[in-house]
């Protein structure tokens, strides 16, 4: 099925984990470019206002269609991004939706799986790696970004 909804995860993803330093990750504007007939929204756990700030801050707040903060998060158990709601607010069966994210904690993915939206877990985007303590505790969901190859989106190009 042809896809017709991008969901974004933002921090790790579209902009640094650990510092909004005004730098976006390589290769996302030739991405929305390309897939500028599509429906692109963020989905991030943190709050709207600092979160729709630091996407202001980078320029990006205005590229996408819908944002989604912390607000639309599903308590329970364990806390995930609501992107069923997503889907249901943009007219769109899961299916033909695509969520894209660092993992942070599991949550991307499990997220996505819940919801059955196809999932592209991308490298963390991180101003300076964590301590090796943290690293340690997250290494079995995220894919810490290799400073001499860094990620693009411009490799995902054609291929959602």
């Amino acid at each position: 099925m042809m896809v017709k909804l991008i969901i974004f995860d933002v921090y790790g993803t579209l902009i640094k984990a650990d510092y909004a330093d005004g730098v976006i990750r390589l290769g996302l504007r030739e991405l929305l470019e390309f897939y500028k007939d599509k429906l692109k929204v963020t989905c991030s756990d943190g709050p709207e206002e600092i979160v729709g700030a630091d996407l202001e801050s980078v320029g990006l707040y205005r590229d996408f269609d819908m944002h989604y903060f912390a607000d639309s998060l599903i308590r329970s158990s364990r806390t995930l991004k609501n992107l069923g709601k997503i889907c249901y607010e943009a007219n769109l069966p899961t299916s033909e939706a695509v969520f894209i994210g660092d993992n942070f904690v599991g949550r991307d993915e499990d997220s996505a799986q819940q919801f059955g939206v196809r999932f592209i877990k991308v490298p963390q985007f991180r101003q300076k790696l964590p301590p090796y303590s943290e690293r340690l505790t997250h290494e079995e969901w995220v894919i810490y970004e290799d400073s001499q190859n860094p990620f693009s989106f411009e490799s995902l190009i054609g291929k959602l």
